[in-house]
C-alpha cells in the first residue's frame, strides 16, 4: 500500500497528472490548495468557518426544539393517563354506590362528570 502511494506520488510529480486513485485525487486537491492566494484562501476559510457555525447552531436549535417537542408530548400524555384514571376510579366507585359528591371530590372530577358516567 505504501508503495504504491509512492508510486502515485512519483508520478505525479513526473508527469504533472493525477491517476484516478483517491490518494492522487487528494495530492491534486491540495497542490490546487497551495496555488490559492493568500487572501483568497482565507476568504474561503472563513466562509468553511461561518458554514461549520451555522450547521452547529442549527443542529443545536434542532436538539432544543426537539426536547422541547418531547417533554411537551410527555405532559400530555401524563396528563391523558391521568385522566382516564379518574374516570376508571370514578367508575369504580360508582359501582360500589358512592355519592356523586363523595366521588367528585375524591377524583378532582366535576360532579356533571361523575354523574354523566
Amino acid at each position: 500500500m505504501p508503495t504504491e502511494r509512492l508510486r502515485t506520488f512519483f508520478r505525479y510529480l513526473l508527469e504533472n497528472k493525477a491517476d484516478s486513485s483517491g490518494f492522487a485525487k487528494s495530492l491534486e486537491k491540495k497542490v490546487m490548495r497551495a496555488k490559492i492566494p493568500t487572501e483568497q484562501w482565507r476568504a474561503q476559510m472563513t466562509l468553511e468557518q461561518e458554514m461549520y457555525f451555522i450547521k452547529k447552531h442549527a443542529r443545536e436549535d434542532g436538539y432544543a426544539e426537539g426536547y422541547r417537542v418531547a417533554v411537551a408530548e410527555k405532559e400530555e400524555a401524563v396528563n391523558e393517563a391521568c385522566e382516564r384514571n379518574k374516570l376508571e376510579n370514578a367508575r369504580k366507585m360508582k359501582t360500589k354506590n358512592i355519592p356523586d359528591d363523595v366521588i367528585a371530590e375524591c377524583t378532582g372530577l366535576s360532579l356533571e362528570q361523575v354523574r354523566e358516567l
